[in-house]
């Protein structure tokens, strides 16, 4: 209990106290001056009859003393009701009744002091405990927040690490590539056909190149807390069309075709920027597992409460039990053209941050002509504030 609260539950204790102490002091002041006023009472009865008869001032002494026979009471008595007096007449007696109404006042309004300062304390001590609890209750929660801190840091330091080792494996194919290929252009007499040749591979070794570094650096804003979405009222097919746009001439040079069918367009909330950069992240990995002379077919449609994305491919599909890994950071599948195609596992991943930023949703599931079938949704409402992805 700290001082403050002490203090809370000491100063009525204290004043509770001093409460009973006063009444005590006061009770006893009465007394003594009802005892006064008896004195007084009975000095002036002695004087009285002392001056109506001098000759018996030292018995009217003795009997005002107390030196008085036990039977005298009862002849009093009838002396009194003889002459219609009665002993709550005297002074003495009403000055005694006087003081004792002021006693019982004093000792009622006090108890009643003293009762208010009791339900006092007591109500300090019930706040002090209701404080302590919620301070105890506080200190729990930081504890687990701290627990949680800990661990969310450990599985971070944890992901850094394959981080670099996936960005240090994925980066040394190419760069052996491109070196190997320079090497062999310097030290060997080649024809032209053959440099040609050379030449189109290391293009080939610095688009992946661009394509790591491209997914990289959006992995780092995103982990950085750079990415913000900033949802406004726009057509959800142009953001769409855009991102079809975008890998277009991906797909045509791998003869793949895209497609993207016709629906009508609506506005929704949505960030223009990241939700296509989301879309086409779907499609770039729809068109790199995809074979030859396959398509790639985009359809939308509206629901009660969302808007409906489909990207299906007629690639080589993903397995059921990896279906909800493929969305995790730097997970890859385990298929062959996966590990050996180029990418370190991000695309996906930024994607579904993106989408549940807006809250949309995304899953995987097979497609009609085998392949995959990538479904998104995004709600008609949302929050139109700017938020962050992680």
């Amino acid at each position: 209990m700290d001082r403050r609260k002490l203090q809370r539950v000491v100063l009525p204790a204290g004043l509770l106290f001093f409460i009973l102490f006063f009444i005590l002091v006061a009770l006893g002041d009465l007394l003594h001056t009802a005892g006064e006023a008896v004195k007084a009472e009975e000095q002036k009865k002695l004087g009285a009859l002392v001056r109506e008869h001098p000759e018996y001032e030292d018995s009217y002494a003795r009997i005002m003393c107390g030196d008085a026979p036990d039977d005298a009471s009862g002849l009093g008595e009838r002396i009194m009701e003889k002459y219609g007096y009665e002993a709550r007449d005297g002074g003495a007696y009403r000055e005694v009744r006087r003081y004792l109404f002021l006693a019982g006042g004093l000792l009622a309004g006090g108890m009643t002091a003293a009762c208010l300062a009791a339900l006092l304390a007591l109500r300090a001590q019930r706040r002090a405990e209701e404080e302590r609890e919620r301070l105890e209750e506080k200190l729990g929660e930081l504890r687990l927040r701290e627990e949680g801190t800990r661990e969310r840091l450990i599985r971070e330091e944890q992901e850094t690490k394959s981080l670099v080792t996936d960005i240090s494996h994925q980066l040394k194919t190419p760069i052996a590539a491109l070196r190997m290929s320079l090497e062999l252009k310097e030290t060997t007499e080649l024809t032209e056909e053959e440099k040609r040749e050379f030449s189109g591979r290391e293009l080939q070794e610095v688009a992946k190149l661009e394509e790591l570094l491209h997914g990289f650096t959006q992995l780092s804003r995103l982990e950085t807390d750079m990415i913000r979405i900033c949802p406004r009222m726009e057509a959800i097919r142009e953001t769409l069309a855009g991102a079809v746009g975008a890998v277009y001439m991906k797909a045509f040079r791998r003869g793949i075709g895209l497609s993207l069918e016709e629906s009508r367009d609506r506005r929704i909330p949505h960030d223009p920027k990241w939700t296509r950069e989301a879309f086409v992240n779907i499609l770039d990995n729809a068109v790199k597992y995809s074979p030859e002379g396959t398509s790639v077919t985009v359809r939308m449609s509206y629901l009660a409460s969302a808007v409906m994305i489909e990207f299906e491919d007629q690639g080589i599909g993903v397995p059921q039990e990896e279906a909800h890994r493929i969305f995790q950071r730097f997970y890859r599948g385990s298929a062959r053209q996966v590990q050996e195609g180029e990418g370190a596992g991000v695309g996906l991943y930024l994607a579904r941050r993106i989408l549940e930023a807006q809250g949309g949703t995304i899953c995987v599931k097979r497609g009609r002509q085998g392949g995959s079938n990538f479904i998104v949704t995004l709600p008609y409402n949302s929050v139109m504030n700017s938020v962050s992805v992680l």
